[in-house]
């Protein structure tokens, strides 16, 4: 095809110039390829004459072996690199091919045209004949220590004459993972339940490596943050002080002293990344003064990953909301009857539940504001409070004169701390201006506030009655029934039935005997009227002595 292949000239001098320009196709095994070239040449005699003499000249042609050199290849753990071994290698017989490749500790033949693969621990390696490769490097590898693959390779020629050469591809450490976002919300729980213990969670992500669940911690920013947010609790006026535990793990929360919190971090495996777990265990309430009823801990959290190589941190919102707000409800009724003043003040006793919630109760309070408008001789009546509010009294001027009309008090110890029964008195000295029949509310009203500042109200269920006073022709009788000699003995009937009528009195007044005897020792007993007729059983008349008694 007319291709130049190589040419001989002869110098000057006599020697003679061999030039290639291309390769010499040597057989199988043959590393030496023997050719001639004749050389024309004139010889000049001593006498003159000259001839013409041909000389073959023998060139050896020795098999140029192919030239492979090693090569360094860096790529990040768990991505993808490729190359081709054979680009900086040199062969003049034709295309050079990978015939074989050791990697691992394994040699394995490449096909023509086709390829091999290693499934190695730091990833999986596929050579292609032609030289091209692909590494899929594994990720989580340990870089304490240096990480690289090696492969050798042997590489052929169309004379099958071969070169071996190494590949070396580092493995450098990747991206560093990192904390993920969260929001965390609980709850307070009422005091009277269980210590509230809640648990929330956010994903560590990986980078190149997996996290390592035991290596996360609470940043120091996190104290920081918390002091920052100035909180108290119930337990004390004090702001809560803070500790974070020597493996960074732990946050506890004290005031004067008594733990009010902690919160505690942990972490498990999940799939390449990290399960993060944040627990709140409340042992006191946190005083909640926003309008949101919530507070909010900034929570910095940190790790490294299984290389040691510090993850990203980020900051984890746990969110505490106020629980159950406290609640009062009347447990009884305090009613009065007007005529009962005639006597004197009327004084009474009545009692409300109170159902703390979440937080202590630190006031419980007569209402500076929505009173009930009361009247008494045409007089509105105005309000006066002590000065912790559990006091109030209700009076009306005469001529500048403060006249007390009634006084309420609140019978109970604060702070309180667990759902009870509150006792509290009402001592009414003047009458209200009532209608005939009316009965009349009296709603004083009264706050409990717990330590977060939570406000529960509840009207006092007190009532008077306005009940006339018995009609000039009402009338009472009495009978002691002894089944004696008509006098009260206490050997002979110690124990009597008294009954009598009750002439022109409404049921439900009361009847009250007094039975003296002749040293003067009484006794006195009640009972109430109905369908004008009363009856007092077993009266036990064994105090008094013998003889004539007195009944009034």
């Amino acid at each position: 095809d007319d291709r130049l292949v190589f040419s001989a000239e002869v110098n000057d001098d006599g020697t003679v110039q061999i030039t290639f320009y291309e390769a010499i196709d040597h057989g199988v095994g043959q590393d030496e390829l023997v050719t001639n070239v004749l050389v024309e040449s004139i010889q000049s005699d001593a006498d003159g004459t000259q001839e013409a003499v041909v000389a073959p000249l023998e060139i050896a042609i020795l098999d140029a072996d192919p030239v492979i050199e090693n090569e360094s290849y860096s790529v990040t753990e768990g991505q993808v690199i490729s190359g081709n071994v054979l680009e900086n290698d040199i062969d003049i017989d034709g295309d050079l091919y990978i015939r074989y490749v050791r990697a691992g500790g394994e040699i394995q033949s490449v096909p023509d045209g086709g390829s091999v693969s290693f499934s190695l621990e730091k990833g999986e390696l596929t050579v292609f004949s032609d030289g091209s490769w692909q590494l899929n490097a594994s990720r989580n590898l340990d870089h304490t220590v240096e990480q690289s693959l090696v492969f050798d390779y042997l590489a052929a020629d169309d004379s099958k004459d071969y070169g071996v050469a190494t590949a070396t591809i580092d493995i450098i450490d990747g991206q560093a993972g990192y904390v993920g976002s969260a929001t965390i919300n609980a709850a307070e729980v009422p005091l009277g339940e269980a210590l509230l213990t809640t648990e929330g969670s956010v994903n560590v992500i990986a980078g190149s490596d997996n996290p390592d669940p035991t290596s996360l911690y609470f940043g120091g920013a996190s104290i920081t943050k918390l002091e920052a947010l100035g909180l108290t609790s119930s337990v004390s006026d004090n702001e809560l002080s803070y500790t974070l535990s020597s493996s960074g793990k732990q946050i506890t929360a004290f005031a004067n002293g008594v733990t009010v919190f902690t919160l505690t971090l942990s972490g498990i495996e999940s799939g390449n990344d990290v399960l993060a777990s944040i627990s709140l265990t409340l042992y006191h309430p946190i005083d909640q003064f926003n309008s949101s009823d919530t507070v909010t801990f900034p929570l910095t959290i940190g790790g490294t990953d299984l290389d040691s190589t510090p993850l990203v941190e980020n900051e984890i919102d746990f969110v505490l909301k106020d629980g159950v707000d406290p609640t009062l409800s009347n447990l009884t009724v305090v009613a009065m009857e007007e005529i009962n003043l005639e006597s004197g003040a009327i004084f009474k006793t009545g009692s409300l539940q109170l159902d703390i919630g979440s937080d202590y109760v630190d006031s419980l309070r007569f209402s500076e504001l929505n009173q009930p408008t009361l009247v008494s001789s045409e007089s509105e009546l105005l309000y006066r409070l002590s000065d912790d509010g559990t006091t109030i009294t209700g009076y009306i001027l005469e001529g500048g004169v403060e006249v007390n009309i009634f006084q309420s008090k609140l019978l109970s110890t604060l702070p309180v701390e667990s759902s009870s029964e509150i006792e509290y008195s009402f001592e009414l000295y003047r009458s209200f201006d009532l209608s005939k029949d009316q009965i009349l509310d009296i709603p004083l009203l009264v706050n409990a506030t717990d330590s977060d500042g939570d406000t529960t109200s509840v009207t006092l269920d007190i009532t008077l009655e306005a009940i006339e006073g018995l009609n000039d022709d009402a009338s009472l009788t009495v009978d002691i029934l002894d089944g004696g000699d008509g006098y009260e003995n206490q050997f002979e009937v110690p124990s009597v039935t008294i009954q009598g009528d009750a002439l022109k009195i409404s049921d439900e007044w009361l009847v009250t005997i007094t039975i003296t005897d002749s040293l003067n020792n009484s006794i006195t007993v009640t009972t109430t009227v109905e369908n004008e007729a009363y009856t007092l059983s077993d009266v036990d008349l064994s105090s008094l002595a013998e003889g004539p008694l007195t009944v009034t």
